[in-house]
């Protein structure tokens, strides 16, 4: 993060010459304006010296999580656009500024700004800012680093940020200056430990209505995502295309599997990496893990207390394994496994996602001859591949299984153990086709992938798409902190250190070892961030975790109790059709948007949408205040919002309130 010199003598001088323009310009009103209604176009304005300053790239990132259409203006490189029509339409709806003095700025095109602003009615923020009384402060008090501490949202601020509780830390080193209000129409939004603001506006003397903020960002910074949504709101006045929402969704795979253990002696797992003994037997053997009746009981109780719900990714040969172990008969309904009866007991107070019967490799067959494996080939050299009908027997039986037990599961959606079959690098470059094959015989829609390898959803068939689930370190292979605990620091601690872990261009090792609460910490941090990012993808983790030492709850409990201390949006938890939908309808609207085929504006107190484009589309869209505007719209902490049908060829309209 970067720091603010005081301003030059000619910078200075530059600031004063702006202020007459500022002046001037405020009395420069068209005539049609007293007698024509004045069209706002949605959409803001971001003005930056080189686009690259954290704090605005801080500002383009929320806008386009949320779907906020936005021009970004370089000026050292590009001129100011066109702002109005030079009569009745302006189009932007706000303006927002890297910093206060704009170097790069002409006093003409600061004034035809301003004129903008003063006509229309528009607001102005500057994303970081160096206390001036230009911006309505006296000059700074302290100026420094403000990691560690809490800012506040202020009562005066509440209006603004009403999707936050009101604590808002400030975890990063990041730059800020505190200063005292100089400005008498000054008001705090957020403020420091000390009663300074952070955030804050004022009405300029031209009348335009400015929001500045001194404390720097960059847009994975945790102030920055909780604050960016009513900042977002405010530039545009509470009516915007886009919409936020808070998604959490947790895939538990391999239920009635069970799962090998990790070796904190061996600092491996048995049977995936572990050394044999010369008889070849495991040089340190472990005892696999699998759920309890007790486990099933403490995740319905966690799913009531957090309200999040869980999904239960099963695989049915785990079970009927289990009762043919135990002496049962497979298929007559036997309690001959307890966690079965308990599962099926429970079932329709959880999510239940197929994950093959038996949790085979669906990709090429795997040649482990060499480290790492690669796929094996025949005489001629080509890639041996798992059959399709294999493949079509591990999803259908599985579908057979929940019939059975009447488990709740949507039989158009599938995750492949470890996301095999699909395309994996480097071993595996292209989908098995057997896979893809198997896929439309069974009549899938969905299938998982992994996000951190496919972050983007695509279509494997005509009829089928991937949709991205996010790994995360809390371990398959791991029932006890312990052993948790072991396994992070063997992989993330460098070589000489205590671990095993050796820096690469996508890996940085640590240089000594964490404890259990920082290893919690950082996977908070990573969860939170998709939470706070308008990211509906699902983060998996396994039925070992849910076992024993339950090394998912502390995790778990961490990302929902942060969350709910920082923010009032209930948590959603979409299931897998709901986030294909999701991401299909954001794909297809910032496409639109790319293209120019949907635009919105205001016009008259009535916002209209419009849709120029071939083909139907789903438009995100928010309205400030709880008064009804029909339509169906969804109200989340003092705002509207919702997914807008436009018809080809059509706009909609809504009055606002």
């Amino acid at each position: 993060m970067h720091r603010f010199s005081r301003p030059t003598r000619s910078a200075g001088t530059a600031l004063a010459l702006l202020a007459s323009a500022l002046l001037a310009a405020a009395v420069v009103v068209p005539a049609t304006a007293a007698t024509t209604p004045l069209r706002t176009d949605l959409k803001v304005l971001l003005v930056s010296d080189t686009g690259n300053e954290p704090a605005i790239q801080a500002w383009a990132a929320q806008l386009g999580n949320e779907g906020v259409p936005f021009d970004l203006v370089r000026l050292s490189a590009q001129p100011l656009p066109a702002l109005w029509d030079g009569a009745n339409e302006s189009y932007y709806q706000g303006v927002v500024l890297s910093n206060d003095y704009q170097p790069n700025m002409s006093a003409t095109d600061r004034a035809t700004l301003s004129q903008v602003e003063a006509t229309f009615g528009l607001r102005e923020a500057v994303a970081y800012a160096y206390p001036t009384t230009n911006v309505g402060l006296n000059p700074p008090t302290f100026g420094g680093d403000l990691a560690g501490t809490t800012a506040q949202v202020t009562p005066a601020g509440a209006a603004t940020f009403t999707n936050l509780v009101g604590p808002v830390p400030v975890l990063d080193n990041v730059y800020g200056y505190l200063a005292t209000p100089a400005a008498p129409s000054w008001q705090t939004l957020v403020q420091a430990p000390s009663g300074q603001p952070i955030v804050g506006s004022f009405t300029r003397a031209d009348g335009v209505q400015e929001l500045v903020s001194t404390i720097d960002s960059n847009q994975y910074m945790t102030h920055a995502r909780l604050l960016g949504h009513g900042l977002l709101n405010w530039v545009t006045q509470g009516v915007h295309l886009g919409y936020l929402r808070s998604y959490l969704s947790v895939h538990i795979d391999d239920v009635f599997l069970p799962d090998a253990r990790w070796s904190t002696a061996g600092h491996c797992t048995p049977g995936d990496g572990c050394p044999l003994n010369p008889d070849g037997s495991e040089m340190y053997p472990t005892t696999d893990i699998r759920m309890t009746p007790a486990d099933v009981q403490r995740a319905l109780q966690w799913q009531q207390a957090s309200g999040v719900r869980l999904d239960m990714v099963y695989n049915g040969g785990g079970s009927d394994d289990a009762t043919l172990a135990a002496g049962g008969k497979v298929g007559s309904n036997t309690k001959s496994d307890p966690l079965t009866a308990a599962l099926v007991k429970a079932a329709k107070q959880f999510g239940w996602i197929n994950h093959t019967y038996s949790h085979p490799f669906l990709g090429c067959v795997q040649d482990f001859t060499v480290v790492p494996w690669r796929c094996a080939t025949d005489t001629a050299g080509n890639i041996v591949w798992l059959d399709a009908k294999s493949i079509q027997n591990e999803i259908d039986d599985n579908i057979k299984f929940a019939g059975h037990y009447n488990l709740p599961i949507n039989d158009k959606e599938l995750v492949t153990g470890e996301h095999s079959g699909l395309r994996t690098l480097p071993q595996q470059t292209v989908d098995n086709p057997n896979l893809l094959t198997a896929l439309s015989k069974s009549h899938i829609d969905l299938i998982a992938s992994d996000a951190s390898r496919e972050p983007q959803p695509r279509s494997v068939t005509k009829n089928t798409t991937t949709v991205p689930r996010y790994p995360n370190n809390t371990y398959y292979n791991v029932g006890t902190f312990a052993e948790e605990l072991d396994e992070y620091n063997w992989l993330y601690v460098a070589r000489g250190y205590g671990g095993n872990c050796v820096n690469t261009a996508t890996t940085t090792c640590s240089y000594a070892p964490i404890s259990y609460s920082q290893m919690v910490q950082r996977e908070t941090g990573i969860m939170l961030g998709h939470v706070l990012g308008n990211d509906p993808r699902p983060t998996f983790m396994h039925q070992s975790n849910l076992a024993e030492d339950g090394t998912a709850y502390p995790v778990l409990n961490s990302v929902v109790n942060t969350y709910k201390s920082w923010v009032k949006v209930p948590l959603i938890s979409p299931t897998m059709t709901q986030t294909d939908q999701i991401m299909s309808r954001t794909a297809a609207y910032n496409a639109a948007l790319a293209a120019g085929q949907v635009s919105g504006y205001v016009l008259g107190g009535v916002m209209y949408l419009s849709n120029t484009g071939a083909a139907d589309i789903f438009a995100p869209a928010t309205v400030a205040g709880t008064a009804p505007i029909g339509g169906g719209w969804t109200v989340v902490a003092g705002e509207q919002s919702s997914w807008i049908k436009i018809d080809h060829g059509h706009t909609v309209k809504f009055t606002l309130p």
